[in-house]
């Protein structure tokens, strides 16, 4: 886990860079690389935040179940409509607007 949380934002921009070299869009690609190298990050994060809870309420414990699917919940709604802005925002620059 630790592996992929720092390597990941490593290993994604250089790949970023590499696919965007070859669309001649190398700066493009080190933030999409970037961007999805830190979802391993954030997956640590999570990690960590998840054991602390479990470690605090109890691994059998409802609380922390309710606590931790929380935290998850809104993690998950903050990261899809962040994605989603971004989609929008990408799709308003290059002129495509997927048909509506």
């Amino acid at each position: 886990m630790f592996a992929i949380g720092i390597g990941g934002p490593i290993v994604g921009a250089a790949v970023g860079v590499a696919i965007g070299a070859r669309k001649k869009t190398p700066s493009a690609g080190l933030l999409h690389g970037l961007g999805f190298g830190l979802l391993g990050t954030l997956a640590l994060i999570l990690w960590f935040i998840y054991n602390a809870v479990i470690s605090r309420m109890g691994f059998d414990s409802v609380a922390g179940f309710l606590v931790n699917l929380c935290i998850f919940v809104v993690v998950g709604i903050a990261a899809g409509l962040g994605i989603a802005l971004l989609a929008r925002r990408h799709r308003h620059r290059s002129g495509t607007d997927g048909g509506q």
